[in-house]
């Protein structure tokens, strides 16, 4: 099931690493705060992996979901059975996978879960569970494209 925007108005929603988790208790509409995890600065900007990553808007959640739910195998650790992916890093297509920022209420939170999947593609990993950095998966950021030197023949 997904939520229409009349109802988040009603429960708690907590976004955690793009993903949607919504309590059954009325609530304001949305935690204080980040919407997601903020990236560690070192992947906050600069090349992706593999200097070739897109971006793909979706107009539905629906289908950002199950975009996102075949790409990282089903629903993250921990999720309710209600939660549901709002942005993803597709790592197979190189892409970062987001729903249309007219889709979802708050263009903040949009920016920020839009952030945190581009940090993704630049190599960073959070632990299983969504919070925290897992320094041991993180791959390290590709250095600008202006700091690589290029060695001439004859120089």
């Amino acid at each position: 099931m997904f939520v229409s925007r009349p109802w988040r108005r009603h429960r708690l929603c907590a976004a955690v690493s793009g993903v949607l988790a919504i309590s059954a208790t009325p609530a304001w509409p949305f935690a204080p705060g980040r919407a997601v995890e903020a990236a560690p600065a070192i992947y906050a900007s600069g090349p992706t992996v593999t200097g070739k990553t897109w971006e793909l808007v979706l107009p539905d959640v629906a289908q950002v979901d199950y975009i996102c739910r075949s790409a990282m195998g089903g629903a993250p650790q921990g999720a309710r059975s209600r939660a549901y992916y709002w942005g993803c890093y597709h790592s197979k297509l190189d892409a970062v996978v987001l729903v249309d920022p007219r889709a979802w209420p708050s263009r903040r939170e949009w920016l920020e879960a839009r952030e945190h999947e581009w940090a993704h593609a630049r190599g960073w990993r959070h632990r299983p569970d969504g919070r925290g950095t897992d320094w041991a998966r993180s791959l390290p950021p590709p250095a600008p494209a202006a700091a690589v030197t290029v060695a001439r023949s004859g120089d």
